[in-house]
């Protein structure tokens, strides 16, 4: 018997057959050190967790915006992988044939192409950016993509960008714009219905009415409670074992990762990025401790015991307590000192490791790192930047 880390239950070795990323995989954390793998979650766990919290976190319109953004500035002409679609939010047109029970998103391509996805409306997954992602694999989706007037400059990236849009989707692509010297079928595409004629039709009639595309951004206030309850427990579980799992502040963050709304709140200690619990960081902060592009998080003391910085570029920052101070070992600080730093770059399939005062001094120019510097300027090469530069 076996007992899993997220839910505590103790359950048969067969129910222990996936690997579990504890920094998860759209972080990059497929190329973090092996102590951040396990196979210590159950399967179950690692199914609906990824479903139900870290696609909360993942799909939410700031988190999945920052990761375009950094896919966009990391392709480059060799790249065989098509740069993502930004999400705009939900578009605002009755298109024909919506329905109550369809909803359409706008999107927009690496050279400005409009892109509305008509996708199952579920109230559940209000706020995930492509809809309840069980849906929209069993049932159908309808994508239309508009080339622009830029698309030319790059063919090949659009072309990509568009094959890859939607591939964990039952989407049908649609193609508004008439392609000549291409065979669209080529990179998915499919040829217009009745219905689907009806719909182009009516975006060229509403496109050429105004140039404004009015969308609203469905938000979760607390999208990333759940989450970061799990990365902490996580990565605590990485550093300190067992003696995490029998201390109090596990129940705690088990508590947090369980979660539902009306029950009493978990003693979590940390900072999220909305709502009003939020605790106000710095500028300054955000700018020493996060790298443009990357992923990056911090391990460290604190009087209350280890800390959990994640940074998505120098923008989003969040802080989580993963230990109290009684697992502070002289160990520990011996391995972390005054703080270790992992800057992953997904799109680079990168993870770099370093201390916190190693960060510091490359931020300042004191002492660049030559693997970091290499890695900013790869993952830059498609721009556009994220933050200004520091």
């Amino acid at each position: 018997m076996k007992t899993c880390i997220y839910c505590g239950k103790s359950k048969l070795e067969s129910e222990f057959s996936s690997l579990e990323h504890l920094i998860p995989q759209f972080l990059g954390g497929t190329y973090a050190p092996d102590r951040f793998k396990t196979r210590d979650a159950c399967t179950r766990c690692n199914s609906v967790l990824g479903l139900f919290v870290d696609g909360s976190f993942a799909k939410s319109w700031m988190v999945k915006n920052w990761l375009t953004f950094a896919g966009l500035a990391a392709y480059t002409a060799d790249s065989t992988v098509g740069p993502p679609l930004m999400f705009m939010g939900i578009s605002q047109w009755e298109m024909p044939g919506l329905g109550e029970d369809r909803v359409c998103e706008s999107w927009l391509g690496p050279a400005g192409e409009q892109v509305y996805l008509v996708r199952p409306k579920d109230e559940r997954f209000y706020w995930y950016a492509g809809g309840n992602p069980i849906d929209t694999k069993d049932v159908e989706s309808r994508a239309y993509f508009v080339f622009s007037e830029k698309s030319h400059v790059d063919p090949r990236k659009t072309l990509l960008a568009f094959r890859d849009a939607f591939k964990d989707t039952r989407a049908k692509k649609i193609s508004y714009t008439e392609v000549g010297g291409f065979d669209l079928s080529s990179i998915g595409f499919s040829e217009p219905d009745e219905l689907d004629r009806q719909r182009i039709n009516f975006l060229r009639e509403e496109t050429q009415k105004t140039p404004v595309r009015n969308v609203s951004i469905p938000m979760n206030l607390h999208f990333d409670y759940r989450f970061m309850s799990k990365l902490a427990l996580g990565v605590g579980y990485a550093i300190f074992g067992d003696k995490l799992l029998q201390s109090n502040y596990y129940k705690e963050l088990q508590r947090g990762l369980w979660y539902r709304d009306g029950e009493p709140t978990p003693e979590i200690r940390g900072t999220a990025a909305l709502g009003q619990s939020q605790i106000a960081i710095s500028e300054t902060f955000k700018k020493f401790t996060g790298m443009i592009h990357a992923v990056t998080l911090i391990i460290s003391v604190v009087p209350e015991g280890a800390v959990l910085t994640l940074t998505l570029g120098s923008s989003h920052v969040w802080n989580v307590l993963c230990a109290t101070r009684e697992l502070v070992t002289d160990d520990f600080v011996l391995e972390f000192g005054d703080g270790k730093v992992f800057v992953i770059y997904p799109f680079l399939s990168e993870c770099i490791e370093l201390t916190l005062a190693g960060l510091l001094g490359h931020k300042l120019g004191a002492h660049v790192d030559p693997k970091l510097a290499s890695a900013e300027i790869r993952a830059s090469v498609g721009q556009p930047r994220l933050e200004e530069d520091p």
